[in-house]
């Protein structure tokens, strides 16, 4: 298990394109990846916070 967040944790800053599923998941990280305070507020609200 630990591996999987050691890899993660070293794409975070990364600036290589992320292959996606499909087009909703691809738009999804458009959006978050250009407006990340506003995917933080839309979480927040989600969760109850």
């Amino acid at each position: 298990m630990l591996g999987v967040g050691r890899k993660l944790a070293k794409r975070i800053l990364s600036t290589q394109p992320v292959i996606t599923p499909d087009f909703r998941t691809a738009a999804y990280l458009s959006f978050a990846h250009r407006l990340p305070d506003r995917i933080g507020m839309l979480s927040a609200k989600l969760s109850g916070m």
